[in-house]
């Protein structure tokens, strides 16, 4: 069996490392309201913009959409 490289925290891309940071912080946000956890409005005002950095801003989505039957919406990352 080959061995296992130990290629550290480097070795990672940078949308990986994005999407990491980013669910650490969701998952904080969610300790926070499930009683879990406690975050000061200082803390929750920081998270906020650190996502706004990192995941896509839904309310500044092209929304140019003509309906005529049918429609399917599709919703992808930004990094894709």
């Amino acid at each position: 069996m080959a061995a296992r490289k130990n290629r550290g925290a480097d070795s990672l891309p940078e949308s990986w490392k994005e999407k990491i940071k980013a669910a650490a912080i969701i998952d904080r946000l969610n300790a926070c309201i499930d009683g879990t956890a406690e975050l000061s409005a200082v803390q929750v005002n920081a998270a906020r913009i650190l996502l706004g950095k990192v995941a896509p801003d839904l309310s500044r989505s092209d929304s140019n959409v003509k309906f005529s039957g049918k429609a399917t919406l599709i919703i992808k990352p930004s990094g894709e």
